[in-house]
């Protein structure tokens, strides 16, 4: 890539080269020709450096070794630039498909745009390709899926062909964060590696429908291997826990000299032998079953795990498909119900957590669509639903985690999120509506608010007690002061002096005429923020009290 686009996109391609000093090159244009097989990893957005790079590539290198898999170029991203979650996922990957993968299904015509190449062709050339992800990986492979299918049919392919040039995309994921695995259909052909004892997705924002949740749901015995069918083209490989100590299982379980659990071990040979014959065959990818057939033929010694793992893995997709029908079903005529202005509050008050977190394909909830349509007194019914499930303290533990509900993190990070939003969106109003209810209030980005929702946020602040998630009711005090700054500075009315006058009687009451740190901390903000007019009523209220220095440490104005 080159510099500057590298400091755009904040990533870089390389290649495992073992005959170069530092075992890797910069990816050329020549190795992206079609005809030549390649692994294309897109790892976890901690693999920072061209070393954890090379890393991954060795990984899977030592698979294709052992069975002397050789004249394969694998290539390996790593992120300069750690990126948050799915925005910074679909920039990079929309770059990798221009780069990496538009070359393989279509040509440049004399004009420069691109063109469709031969249907047969253009199937041939994503075979030779398997892509390999990790955790923040599937999130560009899932943005590329979707992308590379627009893309097809802009070029002119027939439906058909789009299905089988896509299908032909074999890719393999490691403990994935994805929420849309059993919710949206791929194009490509996806195998998932899960383990239950995967720390970072018991704890992430997953759709209650969703395989990854079920997949925590009903715990398996430490000897099991499921091969589950979740969609026409997902597959998944599930495991109680990979290692023998079975903790903290996102990183490296599966490719670290960890002494491996039973059911581990096992799940270890069936993905080696099916991902192996992924990257050493060349014939038509129909289904992914096809590659299993053929895996078992290499290595019938594994035939009767195969076995075991397609047929209790049917059991456990069977009930998933129960579980998830039902609860969209059920979700559905909630959403029909609301729509149409019948959705009663006994009702909310009865719905279960996976309906009340439902999202549905417009990636919104209940409770979205609420706050959209400024429908307030719904609003409030089913923010009071979420708070309920939500924990009583902000630490995550573990044994607390079944006990509330298999997705309440979900509410629990939306709880924060709904009222940043409606803060920096000037939505006060719904703000105060759903802030009454709840046990904090998100930190107002006070530089970049304007000054309608200074005031508006100002009022309701004020009709707080000086507990509000601000670190501290000191902290709170501080907020209230920036704000009666802010105040200052705008064309003086009505409206600004009864907020004035809140903000004022809020900080001058009887208790904090008594309590000494109180009135210390207020009139260092003052001083600080240059608030005369505050600085001149805390001299008044306060008896002419002396103003502390200017050059005191938030450290001495502590302790004092």
């Amino acid at each position: 890539m080159a510099d500057n686009d590298d400091k755009i996109y904040n990533f870089g391609l390389i290649a495992l080269d073992e005959t170069a000093s530092n075992d890797w090159r910069p990816v050329s244009d020549k190795r992206l020709i079609p005809g030549h097989k390649r692994v294309l990893i897109l790892p976890g957005s901690a693999t920072q450096t061209i070393l954890d790079a090379v890393k991954m590539c060795k990984t899977a290198r030592r698979m294709l070794v052992k069975e002397n898999i050789k004249d394969v170029d694998i290539c390996s991203l790593y992120f300069k630039q750690k990126t948050t979650f799915r925005e910074g996922a679909t920039m990079r990957a929309m770059y990798l498909l221009d780069e990496c993968i538009y070359p393989l299904i279509s040509r440049k015509n004399e004009e420069g745009d691109l063109e469709k190449i031969s249907p047969k062709q253009a199937a041939r050339n994503m075979r030779d390709l398997v892509i390999f992800t990790h955790c923040y990986g599937t999130y560009m492979l899932e943005a590329m899926d979707m992308a590379l299918a627009k893309k097809l049919q802009e070029l002119g392919y027939t439906e058909e062909e789009q299905k089988n040039i896509q299908k032909q995309l074999f890719v393999v994921h490691h403990n994935s964060l994805s929420n849309l695995l059993g919710t949206v259909k791929m194009h490509s052909t996806n195998l998932h590696r899960l383990t239950q004892a995967d720390e970072f997705r018991k704890f992430s924002r997953f759709n209650s429908d969703g395989f990854q949740y079920y997949s925590q749901k009903e715990m398996l015995t430490d000897d099991e291997t499921l091969y589950v069918r979740v969609g026409e083209n997902e597959r998944v490989l599930l495991v109680k826990q990979i290692t023998q100590e079975g903790k903290n299982e996102h990183n490296g379980a599966y490719w670290h000299n960890d002494p491996k659990s039973k059911g581990g071990e096992t799940e270890r040979k069936l993905f080696e032998a099916i991902f192996c014959e992924a990257v050493r065959s060349t014939y038509p990818l129909d289904n992914i079953e096809g590659l299993i057939r053929q895996a078992v033929r290499q290595h019938p010694e594994l035939k009767e795990d195969f076995n075991d793992a397609l047929t209790y893995g049917k059991e456990f997709g069977d009930d998933y498909k129960e579980y998830h029908d039902n609860i969209v079903t059920q979700a559905k005529a909630v959403f029909e119900k609301q729509e149409n202005n019948k959705l009663q509050e006994k009702e909310v008050k009865t719905l279960a957590p996976e309906i009340l977190l439902y999202v549905d394909e417009n990636d919104k909830m209940l409770l979205d669509y609420a706050v959209e349509d400024d429908n307030i007194p719904q609003a409030k019914i089913l923010w009071n639903a979420v708070r309920k499930i939500l924990p009583k303290q902000e630490a995550v533990v573990d044994d607390r985690f079944d006990d509330l509900s298999h997705n309440y993190q979900q509410a629990y990070e939306s709880h924060e999120y709904y009222l940043q939003r409606l803060l920096m969106e000037s939505r006060p109003e719904m703000f105060a509506a759903l802030a009454k209810g709840a046990d904090n209030l998100q930190r107002l980005d006070y530089d970049e608010a304007d000054d309608k929702t200074l005031l508006a946020v100002a009022k309701i602040y004020a009709g707080f007690p000086a507990k509000t998630g601000q670190l501290d009711r000191l902290s709170y005090y501080k907020a209230l002061i920036y704000m009666h700054k802010r105040i200052e500075q705008m064309a003086q009315d009505e409206k600004t002096a009864e907020v004035k006058k809140q903000l004022e009687d809020k900080i001058f009451t009887k208790a904090n005429a008594k309590d000494t740190a109180v009135k210390y901390k207020v009139k260092s903000y003052a001083a600080r923020l240059d608030d005369e007019a505050l600085l001149k009523k805390c001299q008044q209220v306060w008896n002419n009290c002396t103003i502390p220095s200017l050059y005191q440490s938030n450290a001495e104005l502590d302790k004092q």
